[in-house]
């Protein structure tokens, strides 16, 4: 869920007072045990951030992970709080890649290029050293095959725009904003437009969340959604008539980066637990969650995530310089409210 435009606003207000002093240099050891604890804040769920915890204590037994998860509104809503009042106590901040990019306009975090982030691609990581990519979330059309054989679904989202597919056919989530912004930054004005305008015409569904969207289809609610394809993948496994189209361009990633707070108290810690989460045996726990590694060395959870012959685009951070526009439009095109 985003936060309301109101709390984005207080927010960025009291974020601005913030500065950041560069801690662009090695974890030491021996001050990560006196530091003693580390601070991390995510949006990451409980059933995958614990394990992450616990596997990083038992690597270091001689600290404490202090572990804050919260949806997006509630954890923006606690740093700005904490701002206001002249506290920072967390050290890092594993986030959604919107609330994460405007944090980072604020100036919030410090730079720590670690030493996993070599194995790495570019798009992936800041070339600064202010974040690096944790997992992703793909965007791509999806289809129940008992409504929709493989030869009549839709390739590309062009097609879409077929009148065969009007009048509720398609569901699409109604917090999508992300994904309208990404699509609309890469496919450029002229395009984006012609092709969110032309969707507006087809009577879309519209529901609450990815997964829940994904239910419905399998269900028979719609023929097509916009569907996060690993949960679709999940849901074959178990038998369940939906499908996605590895053909569509751009397949959006969204991005979920992790940084170091610039006024980290427990920096030596903090970067030490960055290292272990963008780690081979960190990542390993994220595919065994179902995620998608940026890491080109692991495996996707399923095969057919495998990105050969998909047209990924990772998630562009300067969505977030205009989010609350996309925002306006993206409910003033679908008359939402």
């Amino acid at each position: 869920m985003r936060w309301p435009l109101v709390l984005l606003g207080f927010i960025i207000a009291f974020i601005f007072s913030v500065r950041v002093h560069s801690q662009d240099i090695p974890p030491s050891l021996d001050a990560a045990r006196k530091e003693g604890t580390v601070s991390w804040y995510t949006t990451l769920g409980v059933s995958e951030s614990q394990p992450l915890a616990i596997a990083f204590e038992k690597k270091y037994p001689f600290l404490k992970v202090n572990l804050y998860r919260s949806q997006a509104e509630k954890l923006l809503s606690r740093i700005g709080t904490e701002i206001r009042t002249g506290q920072y106590l967390f050290d890092i901040l594993a986030a959604n890649d919107i609330e994460f990019f405007v944090l980072l306009k604020q100036g919030l975090f410090a730079t720590y290029i670690s030493p996993e982030s070599k194995a790495y691609p570019a798009a992936f990581k800041d070339p600064k050293g202010l974040w690096t990519d944790t997992y992703n979330n793909y965007h791509s059309i999806c289809f129940n095959t008992k409504l929709v054989n493989q030869k009549e679904a839709p390739a590309d989202w062009k097609d879409l725009l077929d009148p065969k597919w009007r009048s509720g056919k398609i569901a699409l989530v109604r917090n999508a904003v992300p994904w309208y912004g990404n699509m609309m930054k890469i496919m450029g004005e002229k395009s984006g437009r012609a092709l969110f305008e032309g969707l507006a015409a087809q009577q879309i569904q519209f529901h609450s969340g990815y997964t829940n969207v994904a239910q419905l289809l399998a269900a028979g609610e719609f023929p097509l959604a916009l569907c996060r394809p690993h949960r679709i993948e999940k849901m074959r496994e178990t038998g369940a008539p939906v499908d996605w189209v590895r053909t569509a361009n751009p397949i959006i990633a969204d991005l979920h980066p992790i940084g170091l707070a610039g006024r980290a108290a427990h920096p030596n810690a903090a970067k030490l637990f960055i290292d272990f989460v963008l780690s081979r045996p960190g990542q390993e726990l994220a595919v065994q969650q179902g995620r998608i590694s940026p890491r080109p060395d692991l495996k996707p959870p399923y095969p057919r995530l495998s990105t050969r012959g998909l047209h990924i685009v990772p998630s562009v951070p300067a969505v977030a310089d205009t989010y609350n526009q996309y925002s306006e439009e993206y409910r003033k095109l679908f008359a939402l409210r």
